[in-house]
């Protein structure tokens, strides 16, 4: 099978069905983190970058760093960022759908939510509502943090 094939079949069987949705006619393989997590035990003593896609010029740079060694990545935001970087949880995927589709990226990139907390029942409540629609907006990956509670 030829890498272009391989490639297409990626597309269809590894993006997951909140980016299929969203991004329909997108040939960026944004997958979920527990795929980049089945890559990295399959290839054994294998590592992947996480950056922090504060702004669009990080996330242009990570995602042309990790096409160069062919490797998985994973893009990622928490959740404090977004008082002062102009990329947050809502907008994230987005353009990193973009970039990827821009630059002809075609390595598996996941982009994760980072520490996502919370820290009282209160944040439980909304959480319930806000987590499901940060994957309909594209999100792959989320890290809760709920270390502040009992």
């Amino acid at each position: 099978m030829s890498n272009n094939a391989l490639f297409q079949k990626a597309l269809e069987v590894g993006r997951p069905p909140n980016v299929q949705k969203l991004f329909p006619h997108s040939r960026a393989l944004l997958v979920s983190g527990r795929v980049v997590d089945q890559a990295l035990r399959k290839k054994g003593k294998a590592i992947t970058m996480a950056a922090n896609g504060r702004n669009f010029f990080v996330i242009r740079g990570a995602l042309q760093a990790a096409q160069r060694a062919n490797a998985a990545i994973i893009i990622e935001i928490a959740k404090s960022e977004s008082n002062y970087c102009p990329v947050n949880f809502w907008n994230i995927a987005r353009l990193v759908d973009g970039a990827c589709n821009e630059l002809g990226i075609t390595i598996p990139v996941a982009v994760h939510a980072d520490h996502y907390g919370i820290k009282s029942e209160s944040d439980v409540v909304a959480a319930k509502s806000e987590i499901p629609t940060l994957f309909e907006l594209g999100v792959t990956s989320i890290a809760i943090d709920a270390s502040h509670m009992p």
